[in-house]
């Protein structure tokens, strides 16, 4: 699994694993971004 640094959404740091192992989610604007999708840079 790849570490996310920051929300590419609002930028916070304050990222962990969401309901789905394959998501991320964001603790401060809730965003989420599927495994694929945060590889997409």
């Amino acid at each position: 699994m790849p570490t996310v640094t920051a929300c590419r959404k609002c930028g916070s740091e304050n990222i962990g694993l969401g309901k789905r192992s394959r998501d991320f989610a964001c603790d401060d604007c809730n965003w989420t971004a599927t495994y694929e999708g945060l590889m997409e840079m």
